[in-house]
């Protein structure tokens, strides 16, 4: 049963590098040597109105479409030129239970897949976001994110699974608090 188990890992992990890794490391490098900064902001900077943003990712990202646990840290940069520091700032700069909360609420409504919170964290910080929601979110983003607790409820059920969500989002805005006192 453990080779089965073992050589099923090891065959998604050689198709995952050949069919996304690869092809999104030259997507990448292709985009970056073709496309400027200028004219990717022309579409998705601060000024652009949100109707031509929407349309030209929803196009792009049909033709982008790859692992989402590639793809996400390629749009972390985006970030920082689109979402308002003050935002940031405002709601997840302090140190503090609320800001912890809030990260982790946040990170509960979106989709993280292993790994992929930390360069997003990463922009998030250089926009202001405190090190205790920082941790928060690096702690509760895998956790929590939208399509595991969908699956969680299905198998341990809704009541549960809505308690699981709600000890870990505590656990990690505490674990935020005490991170900051410590470090």
């Amino acid at each position: 049963m453990i080779y089965i188990g073992v050589s099923a890992l090891q065959e998604y992990l050689a198709l995952h590098v050949i069919l996304c890794l690869i092809p999104a490391f030259f997507l990448a490098g292709g985009i970056a040597a073709l496309f400027s900064k200028e004219s990717v902001l022309k579409f998705f900077g601060r000024d652009t109105p949100k109707y031509i943003s929407y349309s030209v990712a929803a196009v792009s990202g049909t033709l982008l479409a790859v692992c989402s646990c590639t793809v996400l840290p390629l749009f972390s940069g985006i970030i920082v030129e689109v979402l308002p520091a003050e935002y940031v700032v405002k709601y997840v700069g302090e140190n503090n239970l609320m800001s912890n909360l809030t990260a982790g609420i946040a990170t509960g409504m979106t989709y993280f897949s292993t790994l992929t919170e930390v360069p997003i964290v990463d922009s998030l910080m250089h926009l202001g976001m405190g090190k205790g929601p920082a941790l928060t979110t690096l702690l509760d983003g895998p956790a929590i994110s939208l399509p595991n607790v969908i699956v969680i409820a299905r198998i341990i059920g809704l009541k549960k699974g809505l308690t699981y969500v709600f000890f870990v989002t505590i656990i990690s805005a505490v674990a935020g608090l005490m991170f900051v006192s410590l470090v």
